[in-house]
């Protein structure tokens, strides 16, 4: 497992990208530094993926996000569309906490100081077609965080 420091330009937005997320376990963080507060996105796959070769789901990983401050903001998740270089099949991404589904990729949010913790939940991939058919596949899943 591996964890990334990321120093974005602005300290008030921060992306993040994780890669090839549906050909094994990633661990990811994304962190701003800013007075002591160590604030991003902690996103964690298990090694086996929760599917079977029949499955047009996938179960990509859990998200949590950290913002160490009373703030209110918005994040977003966007992705590439699902291609081995020939072919190439749009997906959706959905989330177990509701927050993200059918097309819906931003959601806002508003905390306090004592609960820095944002469960985004667990991602899970709605696929084109059942997951055996994907081998060799891979797309992008990009986020977002903007604090206003």
């Amino acid at each position: 497992m591996t964890t990334r420091r990321i120093h974005p330009p602005s300290r008030h937005r921060l992306a993040a990208m994780v890669v090839v997320l549906l050909a094994g376990g990633v661990l990811f963080g994304a962190y701003i530094r800013d007075d002591l507060r160590y604030e991003g996105f902690f996103f964690h796959a298990s090694e086996e993926p929760r599917t079977n070769d029949e499955s047009t789901t996938i179960e990509i990983g859990e998200i949590i996000v950290i913002v160490n401050r009373t703030s209110a903001g918005r994040i977003s998740i966007r992705t590439t569309d699902l291609s081995d270089g020939r072919i190439s099949h749009s997906y959706t991404i959905c989330t177990s906490s509701g927050l993200v589904c059918a097309g819906k990729d931003t959601f806002h949010y508003q905390q306090n100081e004592d609960s820095p913790h944002i469960e985004i939940g667990t991602l899970w991939a709605i696929l084109p077609v059942p997951y055996i058919a994907l081998e060799g596949f891979h797309s992008s899943i990009m986020l977002e965080l903007v604090l206003h």
